[in-house]
């Protein structure tokens, strides 16, 4: 009895060891897998997130492909008669197409005023800093050095007062010479070698007055601006703008703008205030 006891626990032993390995083996075998498949999934997870990644680099590219072709539109100027619309309708297609040009025209001379105002303190330009000055200084007549009358010049004309120029001077871009040439600010031409067109009829002593023409409607709301920034006749303008003035206090320095002085002012600030322009500005 003694002998068979023996035996019996001895093989229970043995068997209960040789499980105990099998089970830690299998579980053992469970957790590698386990760990396998987290990895795996983990990996596919990357894989998907990389791929969402890659999907946002075309989205970004067709955006600016979209941006670049509307900017190079002209605005869908070329395609609207302004004349063939409603009243409401050629408001609303005028503000339209200026509009994009305006933005343009105030992001560029943002980013250069940022730039001055880094290079007016500094010690040292180097060539490519001092080239790119030059021609700032130059552009808006100001003597090279005079940091502080450049500054004063570079003025963010409003965007309400070039719509409401604009919508006198083009008779809200059914004018000819808006049609034919994007002059939309009846801007004269005195340069015979520039493009422009010639106005019809001629003066007493045999004259005959030419408009600027534009091959964009940006190159005209750049003009304008250019001539508020550097002419004596709009120093006025310059100081209300430099002085934070509402638009419509800025149209005073307007009264040489037009041969009805006074008169043109009033039409300036009603036309501002009738259609709300001042809301268009930043």
């Amino acid at each position: 009895m003694n002998k068979k006891l023996v035996l019996f626990i001895g093989m229970f032993s043995l068997f209960f060891i040789f499980g105990f390995k099998v089970q830690k083996n299998f579980l053992n075998q469970t957790n590698i897998i386990e760990k396998v498949k987290t990895e795996e999934v983990k990996s596919e997870e990357k894989i998907v997130s990389n791929e969402i990644d890659n999907l946002e680099i075309p989205k970004k590219e067709v955006a600016k492909a979209t941006q670049k072709e509307e900017k190079n539109s002209d605005y869908v100027q070329k395609e609207i008669d302004l004349r063939e619309l409603s009243s409401v309708e050629r408001k609303k297609a005028f503000v339209d197409m200026l509009l994009p040009a305006i933005n343009e025209v105030h992001e560029e001379i943002k980013e250069n005023k940022a730039i001055v105002e880094k290079l007016a303190v500094k010690e040292e330009l180097t060539p490519e800093e001092r080239e790119f000055c030059e021609g700032l200084f130059k552009t808006y007549k100001v003597e090279y050095g005079n940091w502080k009358e450049l500054q004063g010049k570079m003025v963010i004309y409003p965007a309400s007062l070039i719509l409401t120029q604009g919508a006198l001077e083009s008779g809200w871009g059914t004018s000819r010479f808006f049609r034919e040439g994007n002059n939309i600010f009846g801007m004269w031409s005195t340069n015979p070698n520039e493009p422009r067109i010639a106005a019809k009829g001629v003066r007493d002593n045999g004259f005959v007055p030419h408009l600027r023409k534009y091959d964009t409607i940006e190159e005209s709301v750049k003009d304008i601006v250019m001539t508020i920034s550097v002419s004596d006749a709009y120093k006025t303008v310059r100081k209300l703008l430099n002085e934070d003035k509402s638009p419509s206090e800025v149209a005073h320095g307007l009264i040489k703008y037009s041969e009805e002085g006074t008169k043109y002012v009033e039409k300036v600030q009603k036309t501002l205030e009738y259609n709300e322009f001042e809301k268009y500005d930043i």
